[in-house]
């Protein structure tokens, strides 16, 4: 902020250089994120079996693709028959409502993902569960085909 205020300086010529330019700001060091040992995993997955998005929990687990991946993961983007997703887009939340976002993080962000039989299964289970949902509600029920 510091270096932009002055660069302004200088373009209205109230200085003649911008004394921040040759300053580099400090790097904040990188930190390793935590990563669940298999006890913890079983203990979460314990605790999920209930829940309304096991199924997509067990996803991001066994795949680690990105949450805002996993949101804007399309049926037409799975074939449970092969075991194999397809992760396209992204689907995140600003200032309180979905937006869709083409393409991922990376240029090569777009991947096909083997899962596995487990995943499959769960994945089959929350199919039937949201297709019961979407004959209840009828035309009301507007997910836009996402997982």
């Amino acid at each position: 902020m510091i270096h932009r205020a002055l660069a302004d300086a200088v373009a209205w010529k109230y200085i003649s250089d911008n004394p921040a330019s040759n300053i580099k700001p400090p790097k904040k060091p990188r930190s390793r994120r935590p990563v669940w040992n298999a006890q913890q995993i079983q203990t979460f997955l314990k605790s999920i079996q209930d829940d309304r998005f096991a199924a997509l929990f067990l996803l991001e687990l066994t795949t680690g693709v990105r949450r805002g991946q996993i949101c804007g993961l399309k049926w037409a983007d799975v074939d449970l028959n092969a075991a194999l997703i397809t992760v396209h887009d992204n689907r995140v939340v600003v200032a309180g409502r979905a937006v869709d976002k083409a393409g991922g993080k990376t240029v090569n962000a777009d991947q096909t993902i083997a899962i596995d039989r487990a995943t499959v299964a769960a994945l089959r289970q929350w199919r039937i569960h949201q297709d019961g949902e979407r004959t209840f509600f009828g035309r009301d029920y507007k997910t836009g085909d996402y997982v």
